[in-house]
């Protein structure tokens, strides 16, 4: 991959998801109604809160996974691990993408 090419990607990644968790804080404060999101699915307070936990766990874990391949933390993740979680990310979001 050229460097300009990777360094544009995981900007750009380490922005989507750092966006997604700010949105999903604001739902989970109430600053933006949980009504306009899940497809208007969540009836009640307390399934919102399951709902959020569960997108703010899953968006912060793809940040940390990206975070950690781009090398921001001393830590570093095997590069096959780094990878297969990559992977997964991918068929998570064309699941989503078929699904919606």
């Amino acid at each position: 991959m050229n460097v300009t090419t990777g360094r544009i990607a995981k900007i750009g990644l380490i922005s989507i998801f750092s966006l997604t968790l700010i949105f999903h804080l604001l739902i989970l404060t109430g600053l933006i109604p949980y009504s306009m999101v899940w497809g208007g699915r969540v009836t009640s307070q307390s399934q919102m809160i399951v709902f959020e936990t569960v997108s703010i766990v899953v968006n912060a874990f793809f940040l940390l996974v990206v975070l950690l391949k781009s090398g921001f933390f001393k830590v570093q993740l095997p590069e096959k691990i780094a990878n297969g979680i990559l992977w997964v990310m991918v068929v998570v979001f064309v699941l989503n993408t078929v699904g919606n």
